[in-house]
């Protein structure tokens, strides 16, 4: 084996592991990196934050084999045979990669797995576990909790970085404030009719990549409230395109945080959200040191190659691999 990595990952976008998968590459160079898309033949799903991910196996092969990686970073959308055989014929360590939406673990894949990282991990040092699946059950039994192992390590999104020149961040702001995305909960709609009635800025989840970053830059404020899952990938790439990130509050723990007024701003609700506004928006030097500060957190400890050192550095950690 060498000092090489391989990256198996259930296709683009699993946005965790692509983000990692992106980071590996910048801090290892792509000789180094074997990289794999479980169950698709042709490369990635097409995604317009990632396609240049394309060219990981489609413009530019592998240069190693898996059998030369003294690592394997694999999405729990992998199934566990084929961990289990790479352990078996190489020998390897084990990185498991959860960026599900849910707080729950994978019991097979934690079993398995040397480290386990998760999106999803609660600042509570405790994981829901569901007994079953069926609605009227679960009325009937609630929902327990179990503490987390030692070897389940927290590791957030990040931003892979753009193809695109950004603007000094200290530029001329032409807009207020921004929310672009879908209407999948109250509290969403709740932020789109508040915007609306102020007269903000407001999209539907449909636009291109070129005209979001344009959207985002040139906004004072934009707003990232939860997705699907508590930590959104807007989260991050808010401030590193030049704007301040207005966020829900969130139950996670993630390294290197924003803080509320020193490099983002936080609320719990709507109302809250507004009074906010209202507030930052008649204190532009403020909003600029905010702006400022949450940018250069990012560039500092936010960015892809970020996220791939810290799956490396715990490894050694955990595993002592000599790398």
């Amino acid at each position: 084996m060498t000092d090489a990595v391989a990256i198996v990952s259930g296709g683009s976008p699993d946005y965790l592991i692509d983000i990692v998968a992106d980071g590996m590459v910048r801090l290892l160079g792509r000789e180094n990196v074997y990289v794999k898309y479980y169950w698709l033949k042709h490369g990635v799903w097409e995604d317009r934050r990632y396609k240049h991910l394309y060219s990981l196996t489609t413009k530019e092969p592998n240069k190693i084999s898996l059998r030369e990686c003294q690592i394997l970073v694999a999405s729990v959308r992998i199934p566990i045979k084929y961990i289990r055989k790479y352990k078996s014929a190489v020998g390897g360590v084990v990185a498991v990669i959860d960026g599900e939406d849910v707080g729950e673990l994978k019991r097979g894949h934690l079993k398995i797995a040397d480290v386990y990282f998760k999106r999803e991990y609660f600042k509570s040092l405790k994981y829901p576990v569901k007994i079953l699946n069926l609605p009227r059950v679960r009325k009937l039994i609630p929902t327990y909790y179990r503490c987390y192992p030692e070897k389940v390590v927290n590791l957030s999104f990040g931003v892979v970085p753009l193809d695109y020149e950004f603007q000094d961040v200290n530029s001329e702001k032409t807009g207020s404030v921004f929310f672009a995305g879908g209407l999948s909960s109250n509290i969403r709609r709740q932020l789109k009719d508040m915007i609306i009635r102020s007269g903000f800025t407001y999209l539907p989840n449909i636009l291109d990549m070129d005209t979001y970053i344009r959207e985002v830059h040139r906004h004072w404020i934009c707003i990232a409230p939860r997705g699907s899952g508590w930590d959104t990938y807007r989260y991050w790439e808010i401030p590193y395109i030049g704007s301040v990130l207005l966020c829900q509050n969130h139950p996670l723990k993630i390294d290197d945080d924003f803080v509320h007024e020193k490099s983002c701003l936080r609320f719990s609700t709507a109302e809250e959200a507004k009074l906010l506004i209202d507030r930052f928006l008649n204190d532009k030097e403020k909003l600029q040191r905010i702006l400022k500060k949450g940018h250069e957190l990012v560039m500092e400890k936010h960015l892809s190659i970020h996220r791939a050192k810290k799956v490396l550095d715990t490894m050694n950690s955990f595993c002592k691999i000599e790398w």
